[in-house]
């Protein structure tokens, strides 16, 4: 009996240790899980937790070592100097401490992946005018193709490409894009946790000695709180007043600075659905978007004067936010102020469009049978919340008319046949009076 006691007792006290190991385990396992939620979550934000940069030169101009040595003064931010020599000539200067893939050297060194690219990247390459390729000085080794490259979509935030033209983009008379290669590179800049802006060249791009003091002036600006945009065209116009410099942004960042780009990936500014604008030395202040739906006609040409029964009308729209559907209205011409319900669609209900991987939209929205004579505009509700966001919703046309219907024969032309009509019955009048009197003259 007493052996049996002391038994019970010995294992009483097993089962508590046991009881107290278990809890210490379902501790550790739930702050490891707790702890690997994060990691995931900050991941999935495309954000590493750390301010990095990276510079790339390939071109053997001072400019990128020049940025790169100038950021290594601003405190907080990371970069380890660690120069990697590339194979076919240049360097690259990243936070990686391991030799990096250099035999594409395809602008991934951004960063290794999308986690743990740099905040800011700056590359030094030659630019090509028709294509917006950019490569080495040679023109033929290309390091990035803006029409198949997708890989700045994690941690960066701004790309200075110290590159000829590739940032150009045309516009034409009413200030609609109509071209360039901006467009093109301009599709980095959409999608979840895309980059913020790309800084750059519409025209020439500087050479020693000019490149460096730029980028040295641009750093300098920045660690000043000027914002990204203002900080990149005052560096380029202070050293060069007639460097065509060009900045591509959301318009939800214009106003973002060196401080705004913050560690923490939920209060990261990254706002995928603003739309896109394009600043220059040739356009005015304000800047023109690029991020645009205008009307247009079957053919893909934009109109704005559709005839009642001869044309349907399209929405043409191109930098889009990608993987969304946007509602689209169709309003008699009025003005929208920001936060402004969205008026109801003269069709009777907006029509409802998924924006695909290519950011471009070309759709139906009108039939010419149903066209009603008046002016209008389009609005395309990008957030699909039934309000107007200026900085991330489209109008066709704020300033002006959208779009015109107008009759199938134009007014003016009702009384002018009328006018021809009576001339030709009183000319066939006179035309028979005369063969009257040349008959009873013959009698």
């Amino acid at each position: 009996m007493k052996m049996r006691n002391i038994l019970k007792g010995f294992g009483d006290k097993i089962s508590v240790k046991n009881a107290g190991i278990s809890l210490v385990f379902w501790i550790l396992a739930f702050g490891l899980i707790f702890i690997s939620a994060m990691t995931i979550a900050t991941a999935s934000n495309g954000d590493d937790g750390e301010k990095e940069f990276c510079g790339i030169d390939v071109t053997k101009t001072p400019d990128a070592k020049a940025f790169v040595d100038k950021m290594k003064t601003i405190e907080g931010w990371a970069n380890t100097g660690k120069e990697h020599p590339l194979e076919k000539g240049g360097v690259i200067w990243d936070t990686d401490s391991k030799k990096p893939n250099v035999e594409q050297c395809d602008l991934e060194h951004a960063g290794k992946d999308a986690k743990s690219q740099a905040d800011i990247l700056y590359v030094a390459s030659h630019g090509a005018r028709a294509t917006g390729k950019l490569s080495y000085s040679d023109g033929r080794t290309i390091i990035a193709d803006p029409k198949t490259f997708t890989k700045w979509n994690g941690d960066l935030e701004y790309a200075v490409i110290a590159a000829c033209v590739v940032l150009n983009v045309n516009f034409d008379k009413q200030g609609k894009p109509t071209g360039g290669t901006g467009l093109d590179w301009a599709k980095l800049l959409r999608g979840k946790h895309a980059a913020h802006g790309l800084l750059g060249y519409e025209g020439k791009a500087p050479v020693d000695p000019d490149d460096s003091k730029i980028a040295i002036k641009f750093v300098d600006m920045l660690k000043a709180g000027k914002t990204f945009k203002d900080a990149w065209k005052e560096a380029n116009e202070e050293v060069d007043p007639n460097r065509y410099w060009a900045v591509i942004i959301n318009k939800k960042n214009i106003e973002e600075k060196l401080s705004d780009i913050d560690t923490d990936a939920d209060s990261a500014k990254d706002y995928p659905k603003g739309r896109l604008w394009y600043y220059s030395k040739t356009r005015p202040k304000k800047g023109l978007p690029i991020t645009v739906a205008l009307s247009a006609k079957s053919s893909g040409a934009f109109e704005n004067k559709f005839k009642k029964n001869v044309d349907d009308v399209y929405v043409k729209g191109t930098l889009l936010p990608p993987g969304q559907s946007v509602r689209i209205y169709i309003n008699k011409d009025t003005t929208l102020s920001d936060g402004n319900a969205i008026p109801s669609d003269v069709r009777g209900n907006y029509q409802t469009h998924p924006i695909s991987d290519t950011t471009d939209i070309f759709v139906k929205i009108w039939d010419k049978s149903a066209l009603i004579i008046d002016k209008y505009d389009i609005v395309v509700d990008v957030n699909a919340n039934g309000t107007y966001d200026e900085d991330i919703d489209i109008i066709d046309s704020m300033e002006t008319v959208g779009f015109e219907v107008i009759p199938e024969f134009p007014t003016i032309a009702i009384p002018v046949v009328a006018i021809l009509g009576l001339l030709f019955l009183t000319y066939r009048k006179k035309q028979k009076g005369n063969q009257r009197e040349y008959v009873k003259r013959r009698r």
